[in-house]
């Protein structure tokens, strides 16, 4: 009797599935969960409309027919939601529906957007399927960001992009003391914040461990914690010791300066111990010894999760997005050192493309099980897809190229928040075509973020998605 119960229901599940190919498309303007034609009743009409999204056919919902097609709530329309509609309409004892209630937006006068607000934005970037372009800057001398946003805008035929940043590592902030350049940085992206722009930080941290005579502060960031045992890194979270002190001096560099922007107003992306899953840097952990076994991944998530508490509780930074960047590859997997959704707002990879698409499919794969939005928290080029003469890029591998992968990843399915490069050679401005990348529907720049900002805070202009919104 159970067999032929799971027969029918099976029969009428796929007869479901089947009707949602057969039938055409009605209006859309959904706010219920499976209602996704807004029409009062979740019926196989809105089977339809979700199959033929999936499909790949011309349909293009909306924001708000695209959160009622997100029938399991994980913030992504797929396959997933399909199989539950359908059995929700083959009466599979499955539960859907409820208004859909946007996040709490909190409002602080004493900042330019607040970290809700960010991450709201993010996420509606994330959910239209646009991608917001970042460009990166090393501001080694004074105006050096100004010169980066003057090149993009040359380069872009006027338009800005939606973000911006620089390192803010122990390296970076000896030169911005030594040349006075802290209060001009700051000035300048509390400026670039306040015309909707998006800040972006990340670290070179310094490597706590003895410094060799040939290296630098810099280069000495390219190597191990010690002998990376794990006696090294107990030692690096055991108060008073040498590894400790230095380690709390590092993150202070970087805490001071993610001060002086909470003091004036802006909340920024912070982006610590990028690429931890290569083998590269002294927080790295895709390395393994000699006979083949991995150090054990409770340490990272011990070296991010004291960051996180003394930026939290000692700094009082409460302006952070925190963004979680391994690399692509496979040297360890990306979620090997997670150190869980309370210290983690977004996730990403960082990624050198070398012209070849596919490089960045496991990375992207394996982040979908976090449940967050993903987005290249650093881009750059390399090997083929960079010219030996840069003068030569835009004909090796240029911004044509970035935006046939975009175009690419939309007819996947794949979507991003926002692609940020490093810094020159790496800049948008510098690959070529970039006034043919921005024109794309699915490139998000400082106009685009400017409005989503307005659209949250109640401003007339509403905000005219491309990605997914005619």
């Amino acid at each position: 009797m159970k067999f032929n119960n799971l027969l029918k229901k099976s029969v009428v599940l796929c007869l479901t599935l089947i009707l949602a190919v057969i039938f055409s498309v009605f209006a859309f303007a959904g706010n219920i969960f499976g209602d996704i034609q807004s029409d009062g009743k979740v019926d196989t009409k809105d089977a339809v409309v979700l199959a033929q999204y999936l499909a790949g056919w011309d349909i293009n919902p909306g924001v708000d027919e695209y959160y009622a097609a997100d029938v399991n709530f994980d913030g992504t329309v797929d396959t997933r939601d399909a199989v539950l509609l359908a059995q929700y309409l083959a009466q599979w004892n499955v539960t859907i529906g409820g208004i859909r209630e946007k996040d709490e937006i909190i409002e602080d006068e004493n900042m330019i957007y607040t970290k809700s607000q960010l991450m709201a934005v993010l996420n509606m970037a994330w959910e239209t399927n646009g991608t917001i372009i970042g460009e990166g800057n090393s501001a080694k001398d004074a105006n050096m960001m100004g010169i980066a946003l003057e090149d993009f805008k040359n380069a872009s035929g006027g338009e800005l992009p939606g973000m911006v940043g620089l390192d803010i590592g122990s390296a970076f902030m000896e030169g911005y003391r030594r040349k006075g350049l802290l209060d001009e940085i700051v000035a300048q992206l509390a400026d670039y914040a306040k015309q909707g722009g998006i800040i972006h930080t990340w670290a070179h941290m310094a490597n706590p461990s003895p410094m060799p005579e040939d290296k630098t502060t810099w280069s000495h960031v390219w190597g191990k914690l010690g002998t990376h045992t794990e006696e090294d890194w107990q030692q690096l979270f055991t108060e008073g010791t040498e590894y400790n002190t230095k380690f709390k001096a590092a993150l202070d560099d970087s805490a001071e300066f993610l001060k002086l922007l909470r003091d004036n107003g802006i909340t920024a992306i912070w982006r610590p111990y990028h690429e931890h899953s290569g083998t590269w840097f002294w927080w790295c952990f895709g390395y393994k010894d000699a006979e083949g076994n991995r150090l054990d991944e409770k340490y990272f998530k011990q070296l991010w999760i004291y960051t996180y508490e003394y930026f939290t509780n000692e700094w009082g930074l409460d302006n952070l997005v925190w963004m979680y960047s391994p690399s692509t590859g496979n040297y360890a997997h990306q979620l090997y050192g997670y150190p869980g959704d309370e210290y983690v707002d977004i996730v990403g990879f960082d990624w050198y493309t070398s012209g070849k698409y596919e490089e960045q499919n496991l990375a992207y794969n394996r982040l979908l099980a976090s449940g967050k939005s993903i987005s290249l928290g650093e881009f750059g080029v390399t090997g083929d897809a960079r010219a030996e003469d840069p003068a030569n890029q835009s004909e090796t591998w240029s911004c044509l190229d970035l935006l046939a992968y975009l175009e690419k990843a939309a007819e996947e399915g794949r979507r991003y928040s926002f692609w940020f490069n490093w810094s020159t050679p790496h800049q948008f401005s510098q690959l070529g075509h970039l006034d043919k990348l921005v024109e794309s529907p699915l490139v998000y720049c400082l106009d685009d973020v400017k409005n989503m900002f307005d659209n949250l805070k109640g401003a007339d202009n509403e905000f005219d998605a491309g990605g997914i919104v005619d």
